[in-house]
């Protein structure tokens, strides 16, 4: 999947099926059993963990069911986290920690979905080895992810993103191959798995550093 160590920016590499209706409502495909013909691990291989306790809707019984299934077909384990990120072991073990659009605490506190603390256990993790992907949707998840996002060198945008099509302008992008980057997501295992373009959900403008390979949306 990715090398440990890496931090890997982007929004939402595995398209859920979703009904974009006017809300933007998403759904999951709770039934999906995708098929892998070559897993990367036949038993016992690393350990993602979705973050589920920082108000994100997207869960591994939910939402992000498909993302889960195809990780486990892949031989990766999956599990939801629900804590701190800061708490004693809280990624001991985590091969890849995902973070899908965590939301601003309900209570008002602060705008970022994380403080300090957690940022910082998340900083020495990555140093360590650790993989963080991290899928920031358009507005208003830009502001929730604002301060994780410029620990590791990325300005979030805190609104949508539109390319011009003729005397229009539409959310519907298409990046073609090269476009994505160089970066071992995109290259895929192989020809047959390489990416090819992508088709995002509307998305949220960001700028990443330009000294190491990232994925962007």
């Amino acid at each position: 999947m990715m090398r440990l160590g890496s931090v890997l920016m982007l929004g939402l590499l595995v398209a859920l099926n979703a009904s974009l209706a006017a809300a933007q409502e998403q759904a999951g495909d709770l039934d999906w059993r995708p098929q892998v013909a070559v897993p990367a691990y036949t038993a016992d291989g690393p350990l993602i963990r979705v973050d589920q306790g920082h108000g994100s809707l997207q869960t591994i019984d939910g939402r992000y069911a498909g993302f889960a299934a195809l990780m486990r077909a892949d031989g990766y384990r999956v599990d939801a986290g629900r804590g701190r990120l800061d708490a004693p072991g809280a990624l001991d073990g985590v091969a890849v920690l995902v973070i899908a659009n965590a939301a601003s605490p309900e209570n008002g506190s602060r705008v970022s979905a994380f403080d300090e603390a957690e940022i910082e256990a998340m900083a020495r993790w990555v140093a360590l080895g650790g993989s963080l992907l991290l899928a920031v949707d358009h507005a208003p998840h830009g502001t929730a992810a604002e301060a994780l996002g410029a620990r590791f060198g990325v300005t979030m945008g805190k609104g949508y993103a539109f390319q011009s099509v003729r005397n229009d302008v539409t959310a519907n992008l298409v990046f073609p191959r090269q476009a994505l980057g160089d970066h071992p997501i995109i290259a895929g295992r192989g020809a047959a798995r390489a990416c090819r373009s992508s088709t995002p959900s509307p998305a949220s403008p960001s700028r990443g550093p330009t000294d190491r390979p990232c994925c962007w949306r």
